[in-house]
């Protein structure tokens, strides 16, 4: 059986807790109020002396989510990450099972 999929609170979650073990701190959620759950677009900031590094991301992975863009210069670090899509017959199976 497959893995579950993360909504969106578990993975802006994880995102924040990872970024923390790495020195980053959460500087703004740009989609904190927002209607959209199949985005996340977060700012971080870090104290390092080298800076930010985008590379941090190399072994982050939340299941359903795919990172769509990184960006990293001085001491700030974006992220944008893109809710995966359900294949068809998937959404299909679900929307039967729920009936």
């Amino acid at each position: 059986m497959g893995q579950e999929k993360v909504d969106i609170i578990e993975a802006k979650a994880s995102l924040i807790n990872y970024s923390k073990g790495e020195k980053y701190n959460l500087f703004r959620d740009n989609y904190d109020n927002s209607y959209t759950q199949n985005i996340i677009s977060m700012l971080f900031t870090t104290n390092r002396n080298d800076g930010a590094d985008a590379r941090m991301l190399t072994y982050f992975h939340v299941n359903g989510w795919t990172i769509n863009k990184v960006m990293a210069e001085g001491n700030t670090f974006f992220v944008e990450m893109i809710k995966d899509k359900e294949p068809l017959i998937s959404r299909i199976i679900t929307g039967i099972k729920k009936k």
